[in-house]
C-alpha cells in the first residue's frame, strides 16, 4: 500500500469536527460487502488498510502506529465494450437472418443488449478500486492517497454518510484560512512587465512566487532548527484565463524549462505557473512531488529515505515525514502572505518583474 513504501498521491484533508470515539464502529456500519453481490451498479464501502479484500475493521487490522489506515473501496461489474458489442451484433444477425429481413427494429436491439447482459454480467469478475487513506483521530488531518479531485468528492461524501464529519479539503483558500489568511482580501500577482492581473489571487500566483522565490532567495525556510529549500523543475504548465493573448496553456518539457524562452514568454502574456516538479531538501533528506496548483494535489510524493525499521515503526516514520512536508509548505505559504502583507510589497513586486523581465540571466 502506498503509505507503507514507495511514492504517495496525496491530497491533504481535514474534519472540521472532532472525530468521534466510536469511529471503528462507524466505519464498520457502511463495511465494503462481499465481492459476490457486486452487480453493475458501484458497491462503496470501507476495508482495512492492509489489503482491499479484508473487510474486518478492528483495532488490530486498521490501527497502526496510532494512526487510522483503511481503504475507500469501490467494486463494480461490467461487460467489456468489445464484448458486449459482439454479442449484440451476433443476436442480430441471427434475428435478421431467421425473419429474413435485413435490419433490426430499435425496440428489438434494447431487448437483445438487456438479455446478455443480465445472461453476461454475473459471470464477469468485478473491477476493484480503493482510495486508500490515513486518519490521525487525534488532530483530524487526513491523508488521501489520490489525485483524482473526484475520488477526493466522493471520499468526502462517504465520510461524512459514515462518521457525520464533514472534511475539507486542504486547498489553496483553506490551507490560507488555517494560517489566518483569507485570499479574498488579495488581488492577484502581475508577474508580466506589460500586463496587469485583474484577477483574484489564486493557488497559481502563490506557485510562481514559489518558483521566484526558489530563484531569488533558494527556496529557504526555517523551521526551528531545520533549514529547509526548495527547487521547482519541469515539466511546466503555465494557464491564464481567456483573455490572454494565444493558448490558454503553455506546456515545457524537454531541455531546461526553467531557463527556456518559452517560459518567459508565457509569463510576458499573463500566464501563471500551474504544475510544476517541486523538490524540497533539509540537508540529505529529499522530498520530490508533482504538484498541480488548481487542485493543489501532490503526485507521486517521493519521501526521504528511512531507517530499515519493523513495519510498524516504518510506517509511523513515513507519517511524520509526510507531517514534515505539510508544514514545511505551510510555512512557505505563510511566508507567501507576509510578503503580501508586508509594507515593502510595492518593492516586492517591483523585484517579481525585474526577475520576469530579466529571465534570460538565470
Amino acid at each position: 500500500m502506498p503509505f507503507d513504501k514507495g511514492t504517495i498521491n496525496l491530497t491533504f484533508l481535514r474534519a472540521n469536527t472532532p472525530i468521534p470515539d466510536d469511529f471503528l464502529e462507524r466505519f464498520n456500519t457502511k463495511v465494503a460487502g462481499k465481492l459476490d453481490n457486486v452487480a453493475d451498479k458501484p458497491q462503496i464501502g470501507w476495508v482495512s488498510g492492509r489489503h482491499i479484500l479484508e473487510r474486518t475493521i478492528n483495532e488490530d487490522t486498521s490501527i497502526f502506529a496510532g494512526y487510522v489506515h483503511m481503504n475507500l473501496r469501490i467494486s463494480q461489474r461490467k461487460i467489456p465494450s468489445v464484448l458486449l458489442k459482439a454479442e449484440c451484433r451476433k443476436e442480430e444477425l441471427d434475428y435478421m437472418l431467421d425473419k429474413n429481413v435485413n435490419f433490426v427494429p430499435a425496440t428489438v436491439k434494447r431487448n437483445i443488449k438487456k438479455e446478455i447482459e443480465e445472461k453476461r454480467l454475473m459471470s464477469m469478475p468485478p473491477t476493484i478500486n480503493a482510495i486508500p487513506f490515513v486518519m490521525n483521530p487525534r488532530d483530524g488531518i487526513i491523508f488521501l492517497s489520490t489525485s483524482s479531485p473526484a475520488k477526493v468528492v466522493l471520499f468526502q461524501e462517504f465520510f461524512e454518510q459514515t462518521l457525520k464529519v464533514t472534511a475539507s479539503h486542504m486547498d489553496f483558500a483553506n490551507f490560507a484560512e488555517q494560517i489566518g489568511e483569507k485570499i479574498e482580501k488579495f488581488k492577484g500577482i502581475s508577474y508580466s512587465p506589460k500586463k496587469s492581473s485583474s484577477e483574484e489571487l489564486c493557488a497559481r500566483d502563490f506557485l510562481t512566487w514559489l518558483w521566484y522565490y526558489s530563484e531569488t532567495r533558494e527556496g529557504e525556510v526555517k523551521i526551528k532548527s531545520n533549514v529547509y529549500n526548495i527547487l521547482l523543475e519541469g515539466p511546466f504548465t503555465f494557464a491564464s484565463n481567456s483573455e490572454t493573448e494565444g493558448s490558454v496553456e503553455t506546456s515545457i518539457k524537454k531541455g531546461s524549462p526553467a531557463r527556456s524562452a518559452e517560459a518567459k514568454a508565457a509569463l510576458e502574456v499573463g500566464k501563471k505557473l500551474k504544475k510544476a516538479n517541486i523538490t524540497i531538501t533539509r540537508y540529505k533528506d529529499v522530498w520530490k512531488t508533482s504538484f498541480n496548483a488548481d487542485t493543489f494535489i501532490f503526485s507521486s510524493l517521493e519521501l526521504p529515505e528511512g531507517e530499515k525499521l519493523d513495519p510498524i515503526s516504518a510506517f509511523d516514520e513515513r507519517m511524520r515525514l509526510i507531517y514534515e512536508f505539510k508544514e514545511v509548505f505551510s510555512q512557505y505559504l505563510k511566508i507567501f502572505f507576509e510578503s503580501l502583507n508586508s509594507s515593502n510589497w510595492k518593492n516586492i513586486q517591483k523585484s517579481i518583474l525585474k526577475w520576469s523581465e530579466e529571465r534570460e540571466g538565470f
